[in-house]
C-alpha cells in the first residue's frame, strides 16, 4: 500500500493557481459513462451470486417536487444520532451487495446512520450490458434531485456527514459532498472518477480519501495525480491510497475481489471515518 498525503501549501499554490482555467469544466459524468463502451472495462466487472445473508435495514422514500419519489436503504443505530454516512452504489445499482455493505459499515461505526442512496430508481443490473445501459442512461439532473431529497431530510446544523462510493458511485460521493456544503466532513472514493472543475472542488468542506488499484487501467495513477493537483489548486486536502490490485478490488461480489487489499483499504477507511465522527 502506498499513501500520499496532500496538504495545502500557500507557496505552491501561488505557482499553480494560474492554471485553474485550464482545469475548469473537465471530467464530467459523461466521461466516466463512456468507459462502458470499452469491452475491456466491461470485462473487469463481474457479478457473482448474491450472499445468502439477509439485509437488516429498511427502505425509505423521499418526496421530490413534481417528480417521482426517491428511495434509499437505511441502517440506523440503536440510539438516535446526527451522524450520517451516505453510500453510493456501483454501476450495478443498489443491489443486495450494497445493502450488506451498508449493514457492515453501520456495525463498524455503531453510532452512525448509514444511508445507501438509489441512483437508478429501483432498477438493477444482473449483467454487464444492463449495467452499461443503466449507467449511461442515468440522468444527472435526476440524480442530483435524488441527492438533494436525501440531504433535505437531514439536519441542517449539528450534523456530521460523510460520503462513500465505489466506481460509478465514487464520483457521485464526491459530488454529493460538494452539494452538502459544510455538512459534509469527509468523502471516501473507491476508484471513482473525480471532477476536474477546481471551482467546484473549492466548495467541498471536508477532505477526501481517494483509493485506487495500481493495476486499474482507468482510475489510475494519472487520475490520482491530476486529482491531487486540482485539490491543491482548490486549497483542499486529499489523501491518496493505492494498492497492488485491479479495478473493483473491494467488491466482494466481483471475481476481481482482492480480499487482502480490500481488508487493508477498509481498515484505513474505518480509521479515517472514526477520526471524522
Amino acid at each position: 500500500m502506498k499513501a500520499i498525503l496532500t496538504t495545502v501549501v500557500v507557496l505552491l499554490l501561488s505557482v499553480l493557481i494560474g492554471c485553474d482555467s485550464a482545469n475548469k469544466g473537465r471530467t464530467k459524468s459523461s466521461d466516466f459513462k463512456s468507459l462502458g463502451d470499452q469491452e475491456n472495462f466491461r470485462s473487469k466487472h463481474t457479478l457473482s451470486e448474491a450472499s445468502k445473508e439477509e439485509p437488516k435495514g429498511e427502505w425509505v422514500k423521499y418526496s421530490i417536487s413534481n417528480d417521482k419519489d426517491a428511495s434509499a436503504y437505511i441502517v440506523r443505530p440503536q440510539k438516535a444520532s446526527n451522524q450520517y454516512l451516505l453510500l453510493f452504489h456501483e454501476w450495478w445499482g443498489l443491489n443486495k451487495n450494497i445493502q450488506l455493505e451498508a449493514d457492515k459499515w453501520q456495525e463498524k461505526l455503531k453510532k452512525v446512520n448509514v444511508i445507501a442512496i438509489d441512483l437508478y430508481d429501483g432498477e438493477l443490473a444482473k449483467d454487464r450490458e444492463k449495467a452499461k445501459e443503466l449507467m449511461q442512461g442515468a440522468d444527472e439532473e435526476r440524480i442530483y434531485s435524488i441527492i438533494d431529497a436525501v440531504l433535505n431530510s437531514l439536519p441542517k446544523q449539528n450534523i456530521q456527514m460523510c460520503t462513500m462510493g465505489w466506481c460509478f458511485g465514487g464520483g457521485w460521493a464526491l459530488k454529493a459532498s460538494i452539494r452538502a456544503e459544510e455538512r459534509s466532513v469527509a468523502t471516501v472514493m473507491f476508484y471513482g472518477m473525480p471532477i476536474r472543475d477546481v471551482d467546484e472542488l473549492a466548495k467541498i468542506a471536508g477532505d477526501v480519501l481517494f483509493i485506487y488499484g495500481e493495476k486499474d487501467a482507468w482510475i489510475n495513477q494519472e487520475v490520482a495525480e491530476n486529482f491531487q493537483n486540482d485539490m491543491i489548486k482548490a486549497y483542499k486536502e486529499v489523501n491518496i491510497l493505492s494498492f497492488d490490485a485491479d479495478h473493483a478490488f473491494a467488491n466482494p461480489s466481483s471475481e476481481h475481489f482482492d480480499e487482502k487489499a480490500a481488508s487493508k483499504a477498509n481498515a484505513e477507511v474505518l480509521r479515517y471515518l472514526n477520526y471524522k465522527y
